[in-house]
């Protein structure tokens, strides 16, 4: 009966460990992402790029980028067009899925896109949008962490 008892404690307690190093890893992804939205929306090159690891890749709507100098490139080009909110994450061992909405610069109108990024030691290693949809006007993202 003690043997059951300690076996039962010591499977909470594996499954309690195992929840709180899903949990920092889910809020530890997607805190990558929204770190690149706060360094997108100030438009800071250098905090966007310190996000990516050296040899990233980029696949969105104006193609493939590879690596800092191509990176930076398209962030340069790009920065000024819209802010950008992001949210929605569903987070999958090194996977974070998210949602972005989009305020054009130019003239205000929103469009969204769906990205999944692969993140290797706290930087992108790849961020790939995955598909692109027009949000109705009421759409809002919860940007709130799971």
């Amino acid at each position: 009966m003690k043997n059951i008892f300690c076996f039962a404690v010591l499977s909470v307690l594996v499954i309690s460990l195992s929840a709180c190093g899903s949990s920092q890893a889910e809020t530890s992804s997607a805190a990558v992402i929204e770190a690149g939205d706060a360094a997108w929306n100030s438009k800071d090159v250098e905090a966007i790029l310190a996000l990516y690891a050296d040899d990233a890749v980029e696949i969105n709507g104006r193609g493939t980028f590879y690596g800092e100098e191509e990176l930076r490139g398209l962030i340069e080009a790009m920065v000024g067009e819209f802010t950008i909110d992001c949210g929605n994450y569903f987070v999958a061992d090194k996977e974070v899925t998210y949602d972005c909405l989009y305020v054009i610069t130019d003239n205000g109108s929103l469009a969204g896109e769906r990205y999944t990024a692969v993140i290797v030691d706290g930087k992108i290693k790849a961020n790939i949008r995955t598909e692109r949809f027009d949000p109705p006007k009421e759409f809002k993202i919860d940007s709130t962490l799971p």
